[in-house]
Formats: C-alpha cells, structure tokens, sequence
C-alpha cells in the first residue's frame, strides 16, 4: 500500500459515518415483500427523521392541502420510494458540500453532477427495463464520493496537480493511478465499502470508467449515466469528458434516437430535480 492509499483511508476514516438507518431502509425496501409498517418504524425511531419527513410532506413542493402530524400518514402519502429518495439526498448531501478545488469544481457543481447522473440512470433503467432503477440511481448519485477525499490529497501535492493536465494520450483515472498509484473510483469503493454499501453499488462506483471489468448490469449503466452526463455539460471541473466512452453506446445497442429520448426526458425532469434537492 502506496503513502497515497495510507493518506485516503486516513481521510475516510475522518468522515463522519454514513447514518445506520439511512442503510437499513435501503436495505429493507430492497425487498419487493417489504412492510410498510417496518419502514415506517425505523423512521418514528430517529427524532430527526421524523420532523424532516413531516417538514418536507407538509411543504408546498408536495402541493397537499392538509398539515400531517402523523409520520404514517406522511409516509403513505409521499410514498415508499420517495421518502427512501428524499431520506438518502438528505444524508449524502453534507458530503457533497463545498468546493472541490483540485479538481476545479464550484461549490455546488459536484453535488449537482451526482443529481444528474442519478437521475440519467433511472431514466436508461427504466427505458431498459431494469429491474431496480432505484438502485441504479444511488449507484450514479455516489460515483464521484471519492473525489471528496481524493481532492484533498491533491491539494497537498500541487506540482502533482501540475502534472495530470499535461499527461497526454490518457484518461484523467489513468493519470490518477500513474502519478498517485490510486483513483477517486479505488477510493469512492473503499469509503462504501467502510460505510457498509452493498456490493452491487460498491462495484458500480469501482468500475464506472471501466465498466467492462465488471459483469455487473448496474455498473454499465452508472458508467452510461456518467458519460452522457458530462456530454451534456453537467459540469466544467477539470476532469470533464477526460474519460473513455467504453463502447458503451453499441452495449446498449443505442441509436441516437434513443439518445434523445433519453436527454429530452433528462432536461425535462432536471431542473425539477435541482430545486428539490436544493429542499433536502
């Protein structure tokens, strides 16, 4: 293990963990038999969960009439799936905070970027007839988390940063590994795999700039998500459209009709979607 790997699990273990609760919704509604009864106690349970899935279905984005006092009564009307959406933006977000500097990320432009490659996800799922889309999304949302630590290491080696703009002829994960002997993937993978993510995210988050390395369905449409993202100019920050296609376009057996339908319903839905992570 190379002083750069030491220096990243350091820095993971200085984060704050990833909420337990947060991972046992997941994981329950990963169950198509779930309970709805469970689901609603594991959030009556924890005090901050409860007044913010009161605040948020008694708020005007949600468009409802009447004041919930009941978290049963907030939950069946917003629905399983979206409490699960709105509970884990509202714990990932602190992480996304701030400006990424040594990757020339405004403050704000990470976050969004994994808004939109969450969202891109869901939509290729559900045009492909994937059976989880909701675990694509997570997958696509929390790709980029190991840049949060990996922008740290940089910063404190700036004449590194000088070097992985002018490596030629290679992909920015491939410059990472020459001149650190790691990647913001490698890292993004052991920070899930200490917060206790499942595998099937964790390989996601691994491989989605080489998702041939994986036999993983959800790993080629995070990878997917991750391009067409970039592609339609998510984000300026330095390692932009720096990464291989993959040949993904022919995996998915893509026309650019489908391309379209796809960003069409992406533009519709996006701007939609910053403003309600902007409540979260």
């Amino acid at each position: 293990m190379n002083k750069f790997m030491r220096k990243s699990l350091e820095l993971i273990d200085t984060l704050r963990p990833f909420p337990l609760t947060i991972l046992r919704i997941n994981h329950l509604l990963s169950d198509p038999f779930y309970s709805m009864n469970k689901l609603v106690d594991l959030i009556r349970y924890d005090a901050a969960l409860t007044a913010y899935i009161l605040k948020m279905a008694n708020s005007p984005y949600f468009g409802t009439r009447e004041k919930f006092s009941s978290i049963r009564q907030a939950v069946s009307y917003l629905g399983a799936n979206e409490v699960q959406k709105m509970l884990f933006l509202h714990s990932v977000k602190p992480y996304f905070s701030g400006k990424q500097l040594s990757y020339e990320a405004e403050d704000g432009e990470l976050w969004r970027s994994s808004i939109a490659g969450g969202m891109l996800a869901e939509i290729i799922a559900e045009s492909f007839g994937y059976k989880d889309p909701q675990i694509a999304f997570t997958a696509s949302l929390l790709r980029d988390i190991g840049k949060i630590v990996f922008s740290k290491i940089i910063a404190e080696h700036p004449e590194k940063r000088k070097e992985l703009l002018l490596i030629e002829n290679k992909s920015f994960d491939e410059r990472e590994q020459l001149l650190f002997g790691i990647t913001h993937p490698k890292i993004g993978a052991s920070l899930l795999s200490r917060w206790k993510f499942s595998d099937q995210i964790i390989d996601a988050v691994m491989y989605h700039h080489d998702p041939f390395k994986s036999s993983l369905e959800t790993t080629r449409i995070v990878a997917l998500s991750d391009i067409l993202g970039m592609l339609a100019g998510i984000t300026t920050a330095l390692d932009g459209l720096n990464y291989k296609s993959n040949n993904l376009q022919k995996e998915f057996n893509l026309s650019q009709q489908n391309i379209d339908t796809i960003m069409a319903k992406f533009i519709t839905k996006y701007n939609s979607a910053i403003y309600e992570a902007t409540l979260f």
